[in-house]
Formats: structure tokens, C-alpha cells, sequence
């Protein structure tokens, strides 16, 4: 439930920002290399540097990691996201990946869903999740009633699988998720096509 509204919560501050963007369609955000503390975050028990490189022009290796007891992200200037969370056990990781699955679902009329199976590697640890493309829509009032158009897309892939011996939920969210190219190099080391 948990992970459920992270992602709604996500995706609504991105629909926000999306609603802000200019003619031009250049979104408005603030680097994440500004305000990021840590220098590692630990995946399995693998440890992965948080890349601070604020030269680069797109800011792709520019990071934000997040830790706390069981919960961590690592969220890049480039609009990537990812997210996971440790469990006791595997069958409480799957669980919440349905429950996850079945929040989204109830949220139809903020977005469209479209959800396919899919392998993917975590620390190169072949593993089946599933990609949904989600489909946000904006309101806009014409007369007395409301129309839903179509305004932004934002592509999740959810896992969880034991790793390294340890149960673990993983979220991935971006704007593009075709290939292992639309992942950044601080992800990809974690999850990949």
C-alpha cells in the first residue's frame, strides 16, 4: 500500500509540474545534485555511488539517494526514479506488488493503464516483473461538463524477486522505458533490460 501511493504521489507531482510547462515543453525542476546527501546507496548489499557530475549538459549523471530502515530511491535529473523496499519475506515482496498493481487500477479515471510482462536483470539476476504504461490525463472544463485528454505518459516496471538473499520490491518509473539506453548509468548497475 505503501508503494501505491508513492507512485500515485509521484505521478501527481508530475502531472503538477507537467501542467507548468511552457509552450516549448520544457519541464521546470530543480537538480537533484543540490540537495542530495548521500555519497552511496546500498542495493542487496551492494554498494553504488551516488553521481554528482553537474557539468554534464543533460544533467543524466546528476543523483539524489534516499535511505532509511528498509525503504530507498535514487532519483536522477533525467526524470528516473527508483525505488525499493526490503521484506521479511518473498511472498509479502509479491503481494504488495499486486496490491500495488490493483491500486493503480482503481485510479483508472486519473490515468489510462496499459500492463505487459517483461524480464528484466536486477544486479544481472534474470527476473520476470511486469511495465505498465501510464497514461495521465489532464481536465479541462468546456461549458458545464468535463473532458479528459491525454497529456503525458509515464512508463513503471515493478519486480520483486529475492536478491542476494534478500526479499525486495523494486519500482522503476521514467517518461521512457524502451531499452536499456532510456535507463541512466547509476540505475542501470541495479536494474536493467
Amino acid at each position: 500500500m505503501k508503494h501505491g501511493l508513492i507512485i500515485i504521489f509521484h505521478l501527481a507531482i508530475v502531472n503538477i509540474c507537467f501542467g507548468q510547462i511552457s509552450k516549448k515543453k520544457v519541464p521546470i525542476f530543480v537538480p537533484v545534485c543540490e540537495v542530495s546527501k548521500l555519497e552511496y546507496v546500498s542495493f542487496c548489499g551492494v554498494k553504488f555511488k551516488v553521481p554528482r557530475e553537474k557539468t554534464s549538459i543533460p544533467k543524466y549523471n546528476c543523483c539524489q539517494g534516499d535511505s532509511s530502515y528498509n525503504s530507498n530511491s535514487l532519483r536522477c535529473d533525467n526524470g528516473g526514479l527508483l525505488t525499493w523496499t526490503y521484506y521479511p519475506t518473498i511472498e509479502i515482496a509479491k503481494s504488495t506488488v499486486d496490491k500495488d498493481i490493483k491500486l493503480l487500477y482503481l485510479n483508472k479515471g486519473v490515468f489510462e493503464i496499459e500492463k505487459e510482462p517483461i524480464i528484466c536483470y536486477l544486479l544481472d539476476k534474470k527476473i520476470n516483473g511486469y511495465r505498465l504504461k501510464l497514461r495521465l490525463k489532464a481536465v479541462t472544463s468546456q461549458g458545464s461538463g468535463k473532458q479528459f485528454k491525454t497529456t503525458m505518459i509515464q512508463h513503471l516496471i515493478i519486480v520483486s524477486a529475492v536478491v542476494r538473499g534478500q526479499p525486495v520490491l523494486i519500482e522503476l518509473m521514467h517518461s521512457k522505458l524502451n531499452n536499456n539506453n532510456d535507463i541512466v548509468k547509476p540505475i542501470r548497475q541495479i536494474i536493467h533490460f
